[in-house]
């Protein structure tokens, strides 16, 4: 199976519609309205009052994993969590927004990460985000096995670089996942050693899909301080498999305010942000990239996925943290069908039928997304 066809529902654990995310599980005190003077914190034993102080569900990968799934998608999530209320707390998160959890472990002998997030008084698009790995830093790239792969239709990695013990090798199972016909996307999201190493770039060379912001383009590519993200981008492109499907190797440029462009051998298609009241971007990436692919997996082309993920990212700033503004699919659908966009000559938005492949079902654009609040 590949990145084609509409997912299967069923109950119990993952599927053969799953998109199976793996990385890291924690949650995030949010921090809203930090006072800076310059970009520094005080400190210096000096007490400040900030605008508000939420717990919500963190991490690239449990954000990414709900946005698929309020987009419709069976999602499952394979992270490690501690034996603790906190980690009970996130696992409640995930089922209560639809994403199974039959796959997250727990680890006994760690407490459960946790990240807090301190958002910036005077531009809350900014943010400095302390991570303590805690469990997260168990997780192994042998728990994504066979057995895992067999019942999903696409995996997804987040957050790479925090994976201390899986990063070297993860690469070889997203290898796996393509030879057993599934597809395969990557979120590295920040290096926390600003070397982009590790085992990335042949993560990279394993994915279908790459999702990256300015700073991790250029880290990725190897350009170095100064160079320039659409060069970067392209770079990236060159590196990464290629097969049957058009809509495939793409790079999906993450442009904040701008919106997002994707860069594929199709051509590429650049989504224009809209304007709408931010609280903070917490998660806003993960947001579009956990869209993007519930919408690719059900058959869409890049115009209508994009469209969606940029929808559903600008949505989800209006509230504190990742996914407490993650709205309903009626919504995302409504917005998405109202934003601009700019592609090459060669990207049309959707497919004809004789250029779908036999399996792949019509996508009607927005509609998967109707009919649900």
């Amino acid at each position: 199976m590949s990145i084609h066809g509409a997912m299967d529902q069923g109950a119990g654990g993952p599927t053969a519609g799953t998109i199976l995310v793996v990385g890291e599980l924690c949650p995030d005190i949010v921090v809203t309205g930090v006072p800076t003077s310059g970009t520094s914190l005080r400190f210096g034993q000096a007490e400040d009052l900030v605008g508000a102080t939420t717990m919500t569900l963190g991490s690239s990968a449990g954000i990414t994993a709900c946005a698929a799934a309020a987009s419709g998608a069976d999602v499952a999530l394979l992270a490690v969590v501690g034996d603790d209320e906190l980690g009970q707390t996130c696992r409640g998160w995930l089922s209560r927004r639809g994403v199974r959890t039959e796959l997250v472990r727990v680890d006994e002998a760690r407490p459960t990460g946790s990240s807090i997030v301190l958002v910036r008084a005077d531009d809350n698009t900014d943010r400095q985000i302390l991570t303590h790995l805690g469990a997260m830093e168990s997780l192994r790239s042998d728990e994504v096995t066979d057995a895992v792969l067999a019942a999903v239709r696409h995996v997804h990695v987040s957050s790479f670089f925090l994976h201390v013990s899986a990063r070297e090798s993860l690469h070889e199972r997203l290898a796996r996942a393509r030879q057993l016909g599934l597809s395969t996307s990557l979120d590295t999201n920040d290096d926390p050693d600003r070397v982009w190493a590790s085992g990335a770039r042949e993560a990279v060379a394993q994915s279908d899909v790459l999702f990256v912001n300015d700073a991790e383009a250029v880290g990725l590519a190897g350009l170095g301080p100064g160079g320039s993200p659409d060069a970067a981008v392209e770079i990236l492109l060159a590196s990464m498999p290629t097969g049957t499907d058009p809509r495939l190797p793409a790079v999906v440029h993450k442009r904040g305010a701008e919106g997002a462009a994707v860069r594929f051998g199709g051509g590429a298609v650049h989504i224009h942000a809209p304007e709408v009241a931010v609280v903070d971007t917490v998660g806003a990436g993960d947001t579009l990239a956990g869209t993007v692919l519930a919408a690719l997996v059900s058959g869409a082309d890049w115009p209508v996925a994009l469209s969606l993920g940029v929808a559903a990212a600008s949505l989800s700033t209006q509230g504190a943290g990742g996914v407490a503004a993650q709205a309903g699919r009626k919504d995302v659908g409504d917005l998405a069908a109202t934003l601009s966009a700019s592609a090459s000559s060669s990207v049309a938005t959707t497919r004809s039928a004789d250029e779908r492949p036999p399996h792949e079902p019509a996508f009607e654009p927005y509609k998967a997304w109707e009919g649900t609040p």
